[in-house]
């Protein structure tokens, strides 16, 4: 039996956000509520409910019984590692994204031709379809090319014990703001679309081909929606987080680089770079074979007051985190 997991009890003073991150199958209740979960996920649900015209109380208990059984830890989003998480995204959503862009393309074309004078919102549709199909397919890659490589790359340092190279764009902060401005528009367009075809409802003299268009727009709201969440509410701010706690941790770690330096001036140095440590801080030490001796003269000479964390182990350079231990911890 696999293991579950119970998410955190959804409250008023929690984001909507928050709470679909813990557990997506909240997003069915505010899909019936029409709470925005997506670009809207920064308020809290309160205030959700208040702009929508529903009680809070209402909604809380309906999530409850959505939520209340364990969940699968493959529904967990949030428990996954960012890089794991941008594979799932171009798998999963890019892949769905780029076979339906070209279908829906044709489809609402084929459609607006033929019914286009009976139901004019037909061609508005078709219209809104073209642009935000365009605008999809260059978000994608801009993802792929550009945020997603370096997300993999700030997952890597965090296990490095290293920041990686600056990006060309700046900081992920600002690529990530680019875009949440982009699933911003491409949410603008797909509820002007859903608001066009009166709910992805398809009228009494639909076509085959008319019906399917509907029945595949409702179904790539429903995917897109997912796909922004998980960006938006999930993968975006852990990304944030990690690049601002990897850059804080290459301002305040030392580097001690032994590589260039002859032998005997390796060990004073190092424990001269240790006894200036404050409690609880530390320095990377680098060097050109496996500095174990040097672990075993700490731990003999100062045994309880250092750390030793691997960071790289060959086969040309090894990297160290050496620490000096907190009493206080």
């Amino acid at each position: 039996m696999g293991i579950q997991l119970i998410p955190p009890k959804p409250t008023a003073e929690k984001t909507v956000g928050e709470i679909v991150a813990a557990d997506y199958r909240a997003a069915e209740v505010f899909n019936t509520y029409g709470i925005d979960f997506c670009c809207g996920g920064q308020m809290p649900l309160g205030e959700a409910c208040t702009e929508q015209g529903v009680r809070v109380e209402e909604v809380l208990q309906e999530l409850e019984q959505v939520t209340q059984a364990a969940s699968s830890p493959f529904e967990r989003y949030d428990q996954w590692e960012q890089d794991f998480l941008t594979d799932y995204i171009v798998n999963q959503h890019h892949a769905y994204t780029k076979r339906m862009i070209p279908q829906l393309r044709e489809f609402s074309a084929t459609v607006a031709d033929v019914h286009g004078d009976s139901h004019p919102e037909t061609c508005s549709i078709a219209q809104l379809w073209q642009e935000a199909s365009g605008d999809l397919a260059a978000h994608m890659q801009k993802e792929e090319l550009l945020l997603f490589p370096y997300i993999k790359r700030l997952v890597q340092g965090q296990k490095e014990g290293r920041p990686p190279v600056a990006p060309p764009f700046g900081s992920a902060r600002q690529l990530i703001q680019e875009m949440e401005d982009d699933h911003e528009a491409t949410g603008d367009h797909l509820a002007q679309i859903e608001t066009l075809s009166n709910g992805f409802t398809p009228p009494q003299d639909a076509c085959n081909t008319y019906r399917a268009l509907y029945a595949y727009l409702a179904e790539f709201d429903a995917s897109t929606k997912k796909h922004v969440h998980l960006e938006n509410n999930i993968l975006f701010p852990k990304t944030i987080d990690l690049e601002e706690q990897l850059r804080s941790s290459a301002i305040d770690t030392e580097t001690l680089d032994l590589r260039q330096l002859p032998p005997p001036e390796r060990h004073p140095l190092i424990f001269q770079t240790f006894e200036n440590l404050e409690p609880g801080r530390s320095f990377i030490l680098i060097n050109d074979h496996d500095p174990k001796p040097l672990y075993y003269q700490f731990q003999f000479e100062r045994e309880g007051q250092f750390t030793w964390e691997y960071l790289e182990q060959g086969p040309r350079d090894w990297r160290v985190r050496v620490g000096r231990a907190d009493p206080a911890s």
